[in-house]
């Protein structure tokens, strides 16, 4: 380090000693570690992959079952936060669905669900025959928040 480098860097430690202390204040937050996230599929979007020759399956360990109000695809949840001051949530997902038709193969996966705010959203990547989708991360289903469940445990 020359003369010049040594000054410069000696008066920006110096600066630094005598910038006043700030305190920084966070709100409360939850840290999600388990749970799951279940998308019921709407019958008129399964009605034209069947009319289409698509067939869905899950990508484990997803889990795709049919239930009275149609078909549900289930996501482990793997973590998340949830800021209990501004109710800004992201939670990460394992799993997620392939769509198949012949020799072509879909697979959307490494979902996120996001809520800012605003509309609630599900949020991945979509892989067709092995190459990632140019545009990246794809909002995927709107969700509905109003069944879910937080614990009342929090970590600041």
């Amino acid at each position: 380090m020359n003369l010049i480098q040594s000054t410069i860097a000696g008066l920006a430690l110096a600066g630094i000693a005598f910038l006043p202390a700030t305190q920084a204040f966070a709100a409360p937050t939850k840290t999600i570690r388990d749970g799951a996230t279940s998308v019921n599929l709407a019958p008129g979007f399964v009605g034209a992959l069947t009319t289409l020759g698509v067939a869905p399956d899950a990508i484990a360990p997803g889990k795709l079952s049919a239930k009275k109000r149609g078909v549900i695809a289930s996501f482990p949840i793997t973590t998340g936060v949830v800021d209990l001051g501004t109710v800004k949530t992201e939670v990460g997902h394992a799993g997620g669905l392939s769509l198949t038709a012949g020799n072509t193969r879909g697979e959307l996966s490494a979902f996120i669900s996001d809520w800012d705010g605003g509309r609630p959203v599900l949020t991945g990547l979509a892989v067709v025959n092995d190459s990632l989708v140019d545009g990246g991360r794809i909002p995927l289903f709107d969700l509905d928040l109003r069944g879910a469940r937080i614990q009342s445990e929090m970590t600041t």
